[in-house]
């Protein structure tokens, strides 16, 4: 975004309790949206909306979801649509990855981390693509990790784990 652009209407971060995705609800609600802020941690997410709306005077919601299960999606994309009656703009964050070894980390860490991060997307893309064609128009974007675009986390094979979901999506 740039300074003194304007966003109407409604915009869901996912992952917006801290760092990157709080970053992006306070420039968006800066911008003039109404912001829900969505993760697992309460606590995060109370402090993180109680930040933007004091220093934008924005409209925000809290929701609570655990983007790694459907249930949690559906919650998500429901409780923003129920307050506000609309999303306009879905904004991809959430999902935290750890680094392993390739050839050691366990399948079950894979699929914890890929969860949230690129099914994650998928599922959130798809549950508010109706409402964004629906009602004329929006947004779905998603944030990749700054470590995809360093070269010195390139070729590690530590952090394959780590780049594999970002790549994924």
């Amino acid at each position: 975004m740039e300074s003194g652009d304007t966003v109407e209407g409604v915009a869901l971060v996912s992952g917006g309790s801290r760092g990157i995705g709080r970053a992006v609800a306070h420039a968006l609600a800066g911008a003039g949206a109404r912001v829900a802020v969505c993760g697992r941690d309460t606590a995060a997410l109370d402090e993180a909306a109680a930040d933007v709306r004091s220093k934008t005077g924005a409209d925000v919601l809290t929701v609570a979801a655990d983007l790694a299960t459907p249930a949690g999606v559906t919650h998500a994309v429901d409780t923003t649509h129920g307050r506000f009656g609309r999303i306009d703009v879905l904004v991809n964050n959430a999902g935290a990855i750890r680094a392993g070894d390739f050839l050691t980390t366990p399948d079950e860490q894979w699929m914890e981390d890929w969860s949230p991060k690129l099914f994650g997307y998928v599922r959130m893309a798809r549950a508010v693509f109706p409402l964004i064609r629906a009602q004329g128009g929006g947004r779905i974007g998603r944030v990749p990790h700054g470590h995809l675009r360093d070269r010195r986390w390139r070729g590690h094979e530590r952090r394959l784990p780590m780049q594999e979901p970002s790549c994924g999506c």
